[in-house]
């Protein structure tokens, strides 16, 4: 069975196998021991399942193993109050040598909320550029596009300054100051303005 710990050992999400009918715990990967910050295995081995990861001194009330079969994955989400994240748990049941074991993955629901709610907020921010570059474009020339999606897009994300770089093999310049800003801003000439795009 080792050749199949290997398989989840780098894995981000954190695995744990145990025995189902001893609760034993026989392996945690990577990511599970820096969980629950295990240096190695006798941290941890031979040890209960509840004992390690739920703190508890009986088989955990929410149990699944009376659930698990070989080949299915029983898909459940729970708070661990642990570690303080919220997981979405699949646990199957694989038989080695005779022995059922239990395999949990956990996937941190907390991270995945953060980056649904990242996509979010990016595009709800390209929606008001776009909506910003609509406004512009309505203008009669140049210079009044340029200041009119600089003062939206202050306004919008309630910004004290707003920049348009412009990019050239040479160096990079400001090439337009918001006018919301022009009170605040002094003079750039002695910025370096050295980036990457």
């Amino acid at each position: 069975m080792s050749k199949v710990w290997e398989f989840f050992e780098n894995m981000n999400e954190a695995v744990y196998a145990s025995d189902v009918d001893t609760y034993e715990l026989l392996y945690l990967n990577k990511a599970a021991r820096d969980l629950f910050q295990f240096k190695d295995e006798s941290d941890y081995k031979g040890k209960n399942c509840y004992e390690i990861l739920q703190q508890c001194s009986s088989p955990c009330a929410m149990c699944t193993n009376n659930r698990l079969k070989p080949g299915v994955f029983y898909e459940w989400s729970r708070f661990n109050p642990l570690v303080r994240r919220s997981y979405l748990l699949k646990d199957t049941m694989v038989i080695d040598d005779g022995r059922r074991v239990r395999i949990e993955m956990a996937i941190d629901l907390d991270i995945h909320e953060l980056a649904k709610r990242s996509f979010s907020e990016f595009t709800d921010n390209e929606a008001l550029i776009n909506e910003g570059l609509r406004c512009a474009l309505a203008e009669e020339t140049p210079e009044q596009s340029i200041d009119t999606l600089l003062q939206y897009l202050g306004q919008m994300f309630q910004s004290d300054r707003v920049y348009i770089f412009e990019k050239n093999k040479l160096d990079t310049n400001i090439i337009k100051i918001g006018k919301i800003a022009t009170n605040i801003l002094g003079n750039f000439s002695s910025v370096n303005f050295s980036f990457s795009i």
